[in-house]
C-alpha cells in the first residue's frame, strides 16, 4: 500500500470518527427533551386511568344491573319514585 493511500485511508476514518462524535452529541443533546416527553405521556396516562376509574364508578356493572332489575321485578314499590 502506498502512503497516499494510508493518508486517504486515514482520513477517511478521522472523517467517519467526527460524524460519529457529531450524531452522538446530538443524540445526547435530545435526551432532555425526550424524558419531559416521557414525563408528560406518563401524567397523560395517569389522568386517563382516573377519569377511566371515575367513569367506571358512576356505572354499575353487568352482574350489579341483573340484580338491581331483579330487586326492582321482585319489589317494585321500593324502585318507584311515587
Amino acid at each position: 500500500m502506498s502512503q497516499d493511500t494510508l493518508v486517504r485511508r486515514l482520513d477517511e476514518f478521522v472523517g467517519r470518527a467526527k460524524e460519529m462524535v457529531r450524531e452522538r452529541d446530538e443524540v445526547i443533546a435530545r435526551i432532555p427533551s425526550l424524558q419531559r416527553e416521557a414525563s408528560e405521556l406518563r401524567n397523560l396516562i395517569c389522568l386517563a386511568e382516573s377519569k377511566v376509574d371515575e367513569m367506571l364508578k358512576d356505572r354499575p356493572t353487568p352482574e350489579a344491573s341483573r340484580r338491581l332489575e331483579e330487586l326492582g321485578r321482585r319489589f317494585p314499590a321500593a324502585f318507584t319514585l311515587d
